[in-house]
């Protein structure tokens, strides 16, 4: 049976720069995702090839979360970690099972950074993260400010720079 997440040691990936990172089916995003299918940085390019074969590995999202969590357990904890080059955690559960993986990693071989972004920020709870950095994926300024709400910190992708940054 093939893997519907990985994690890698140290990613040659010029997004992330030198760290380590994970990567999971989509079947863990968020089935409202606007990017999916439509964007998605992680259906293009090399990543692509990646997120096409975790995808067609199948699993539900919680088996997913385990595979990836597994995945983190295996890692040396040297490097920073970002979650989730390709993937989600949609559900509060599956936030849980990640983030207790990201802890452990965190306490591993020294100091170390996790971090991902969300899609899911309007059905997880901020703190179904613990202590992962989690930026909230927006795509106005409406969701900016729900999401900020909510208790995330945000990002969104912008074609110029509004006047005012939040």
């Amino acid at each position: 049976m093939s893997k519907s997440a990985t994690a890698v040691e140290a990613s040659k990936n010029r997004k992330t720069g030198p760290c380590s990172a994970t990567y999971s089916g989509q079947v863990t995003c968020p089935p409202d995702c606007p990017l999916m299918g439509e964007g998605c940085y992680a259906e293009s390019g090399r990543v692509g090839i990646t997120t096409r074969r975790l995808n067609d590995a199948g699993g539900d999202a919680i088996e997913v979360a385990h595979e990836e969590a597994a995945a983190i357990d295996t890692l040396s904890g040297l490097l920073d970690l970002r979650l989730h080059v390709v993937g989600d955690c949609a559900t509060d559960e599956a936030a849980r099972i990640v983030s207790g993986a990201a802890e452990r990693f965190e306490k591993r071989a020294r100091h170390t950074d996790v971090w991902t972004y969300t899609h899911a920020w309007r059905d997880v709870k901020r703190e179904s993260w613990g202590g992962v950095s989690v930026l909230a994926s927006c795509h106005s300024e409406t969701q900016v400010h729900e999401a900020m709400d909510k208790g995330y910190a945000t990002c969104m992708t912008v074609e110029e720079m509004p006047e005012k940054a939040y």
